[in-house]
């Protein structure tokens, strides 16, 4: 070939380059388009979730962690420690997407035969999410090394496992399994990662058992907990539900890793001197009549300071608030 025919012929072959360089961009964009419709899919598509309410400081977590799936468009299946249903789970407008089974049934394979006898849709649980509340107290038999095996080191810790066996089957047939245990602080428990109680030590080595054996079986296994609160701190309901919700909006083939829930510290409300006063009398014990003699008050005076410090303390009744007050270092 002459040099002018090659020269002549560059230009075309550079055309054809870019040409087959546009189709082969145009073609992986469009599969990565498909890749992410299907994740958007796969995330909304609804899950059904098998919820372990708990007891205690954990049941209003878990009630309201049952709510918020249900009104996601997920269906959920609620342990309740007590067997009372909550009216909105019944009557309310989520009430065809929620199915209570009580926590008697005891046995995993009890527990199993539970969910066979729910409606069909209820029966393929693909996600389970346990509510574990922690203990402050330190028991005598763990500091001397002997646990007995049916003792729970922290409440709902054995309910999880049994859950586990009951839905094991399901969870590893399901292609986006996920398995969540939410560590709770009981009322009062500061949780400190320095010195943990020695029920929250046992309780971490159970779950860290079964993330093994659960990541091994191909099923995603993520902990939900406080992390270390400050003095004045608080873990609420709505802080572990926002964390759940996130936790399972995420696409499944993303690593989700361990949640730890920094709480924001409550603020201190500006009480009146006469809110102050009223508040002190009330933790001393004494009614709106007394406390109106005491103070040269009229009663609807002193409960106007009464309903006042409720609602910059954010409760619903005086002893609240003064629990509440009492936590924000407001009383002597």
């Amino acid at each position: 070939m002459s040099r002018d025919e090659a020269s002549a012929r560059q230009p075309h072959d550079d055309d054809k380059a870019r040409s087959y360089a546009y189709e082969r961009n145009a073609r992986q964009q469009s599969l990565r388009k498909r890749e992410a419709q299907a994740r958007a899919v796969e995330v909304l598509r609804s899950r059904t979730v098998l919820v372990i309410t708990g007891a205690g400081q954990a049941r209003e977590t878990g009630l309201q962690c049952v709510n918020m799936l249900a009104n996601a468009g997920h269906r959920v299946v609620a342990v309740l420690a007590d067997g009372n249903a909550p009216e909105e789970f019944t009557k309310g407008p989520v009430a065809d997407r929620i199915a209570c089974v009580n926590k008697d049934v005891g046995t995993d394979a009890m527990l199993r035969n539970a969910i066979a006898a729910l409606p069909d849709r209820f029966r393929q649980i693909d996600t389970l999410v346990g509510m574990i509340c922690l203990r402050s107290c330190h028991n005598p038999l763990l500091e001397n090394g002997a646990f007995p095996s049916n003792a729970d080191p922290a409440d709902g810790v054995g309910d999880f496992v049994h859950a586990v066996r009951a839905v094991l089957p399901d969870l590893s047939a399901s292609r986006r399994s996920h398995a969540l245990a939410v560590l709770i602080p009981e009322a009062g428990f500061r949780h400190a990662r320095p010195r943990p109680s020695l029920h929250h030590e046992q309780a971490e080595l159970l779950i860290a058992a079964l993330r093994a054996e659960l990541t091994e079986l191909g099923v995603r296994f993520t902990r939900i907990q406080s992390g270390a609160l400050e003095a004045n701190g608080e873990l609420t309901p709505k802080d572990v539900t926002q964390a759940v919700a996130w936790a399972l909006g995420q696409p499944h083939h993303l690593a989700v890793c361990d949640i730890d829930i920094q709480p924001a510290p409550l603020a201190r409300p500006a009480l009146t001197r006469r809110e102050r006063e009223v508040l002190a009398w009330t933790a001393c014990g004494k009614t709106s009549d007394e406390i109106s003699r005491i103070l040269d008050l009229s009663v609807s005076g002193v409960n106007f300071h009464v309903t006042n410090f409720l609602f910059k303390l954010d409760t619903c009744n005086k002893m609240a608030a003064v629990a509440r007050a009492t936590q924000l270092g407001l009383l002597p």
